[in-house]
């Protein structure tokens, strides 16, 4: 039995449909159903802390709903959401790390700039992965419908991730006890 990309509701379809033509319920609706899960990945991926990133939710809204290209609706909203929304994170992340330096922020702790600065060794595809797994707690199948790749390389890919992230993270906590010893 073939996995088959799970599509749009005729609901979900109706409802963006509605939304494209700036119907204030329908939006209304749009934003109540979708914008929970999407601040409670927001919040999962990046530090509260940092601040910056909350107005991406209603950016995504948006430029979804703004967008000259007709939307796809091969796959659910919540996926396409998501995805806009990894995207967007990303973008700003990246802006934000030219700006600053790599090291983590004055406020954490030595345990958390262990750990940010093993987590700096790592691609952001590999650190948007373990997010998604160990964080959100999302299955691997879930990961790859909003990482658009198969879910046969997810396994592999996070395994990976794991042991870069373990050699970097015992490389960086080795050479702090030899500089304080």
């Amino acid at each position: 039995m073939k996995n088959r990309a799970p599509r749009v509701s005729s609901e979900e379809e109706l409802l963006f449909a509605r939304c494209l033509k700036h119907d204030p319920e329908a939006i209304q609706e749009w934003g109540r159903r979708y914008a929970r899960p999407l601040y409670g990945l927001l919040q999962s991926l990046c530090d509260k802390k940092a601040g910056g990133f909350s107005d991406l939710v209603p950016e995504v809204f948006a430029e979804m709903l703004e967008s000259s290209e007709p939307f796809d609706l091969k796959e659910p909203l919540e996926i396409s959401l998501t995805r806009a929304l990894i995207a967007k994170i990303q973008k700003k992340i990246r802006k934000k790390e030219i700006r600053e330096t790599s090291e983590a922020p004055n406020f954490l702790d030595s345990k958390l700039r262990f750990i940010f600065r093993a987590l700096a060794h790592l691609s952001w595809n590999q650190k948007i992965l373990l997010l998604l797994r160990d964080q959100c707690l999302l299955s691997h199948e879930e990961i790859a419908d909003i990482l658009d790749v198969p879910k046969s390389q997810i396994q592999n890919r996070l395994k990976e991730a794991r042991l870069l992230f373990r050699k970097y993270l015992q490389e960086i906590l080795s050479s702090g006890k030899e500089s304080a010893g």
